[in-house]
């Protein structure tokens, strides 16, 4: 193989990867949706004490933390939207990207 053809493969090479490296950030930045995760404490001051559940959105979370803490009468709970979270082993929590009230 003389050394003009390989400069012409790795030419290709490199621009698959970085068609490639695009995709993979505008799917990861516009197309894929969010997992939204509501953490519910019905008594504010025991954060060791708390309900979670997956939600599809974050009006579902804000509304769904109001409904229990009406049903429960609790006048002092608190919540949190977890977005993208994950359990850690090294927590007794998870760890998310970012939390809403």
């Amino acid at each position: 193989m003389s050394d003009e053809n390989y400069s012409n493969n790795s030419g290709g090479l490199i621009g698959l990867i970085v068609v490639i490296a695009i995709g993979f950030f505008a799917y990861n930045s516009f197309l894929k949706k969010d997992d939204i995760t509501l953490y519910y404490y019905p008594d504010a001051p025991n954060l060791y004490e708390f309900t979670e559940k997956e939600v599809s959105s974050l009006d579902e979370c804000r509304d769904l933390a109001e409904t229990w803490s009406v049903r429960d009468a609790r006048p002092y709970y608190d919540y949190e939207c977890g977005i993208n979270c994950r359990d850690d082993s090294s927590f007794t929590s998870a760890i998310c990207e970012k939390t809403v009230e």
